[in-house]
């Protein structure tokens, strides 16, 4: 499915909203850039690159500031037949992973704390648990629910 700028735009914001009150603070830290697609990639998709984390790592130094950036059309293919809730759901895991880098995670650290959401949720856990390895491991990023 094909969205304008700005709906895109706000399904970002509502993938915020999913994120813990500590990851959304780290984005005052790390803003969201929105582009087309990764540069150099006219007219053809980047099969894979979805976001991208780029520049300083959480305290390091670091010439360029850092940055997030969410490829639009890349979000969109691989999310063509999806609703828009499940669009805004992989939004939030990209920039969860994002955030990953940022936080010190290398591809492979992120890419496992990724996937294990993503199966988590296919699949399902025993005795109706929703919570998964990432959100075990990785609690910065699950909203609280005032216990």
């Amino acid at each position: 499915m094909r969205y304008t700028r700005k709906e895109f735009e706000k399904m970002i914001d509502k993938a915020i909203l999913k994120l813990s009150p500590k990851a959304q603070k780290l984005l005052d830290e790390v803003p969201i850039l929105l582009e087309k697609r990764p540069e150099g990639q006219p007219g053809m998709l980047s099969w894979g690159v979805l976001g991208q984390f780029s520049g300083a790592r959480m305290g390091q130094s670091n010439i360029y500031p850092p940055i997030i950036t969410i490829y639009q059309e890349d979000v969109e293919f691989v999310n063509r037949q999806c609703e828009d809730k499940y669009v805004v759901d992989h939004l939030s895991h990209i920039i969860a992973h994002e955030l990953l880098h940022y936080l010190g995670a290398n591809e492979q650290e992120a890419s496992l704390l990724k996937d294990n959401l993503l199966k988590s949720k296919i699949q399902g856990h025993k005795n109706g648990k929703k919570e998964s390895l990432y959100h075990r491991l990785c609690g910065f990023f699950r909203k609280t629910s005032g216990k």
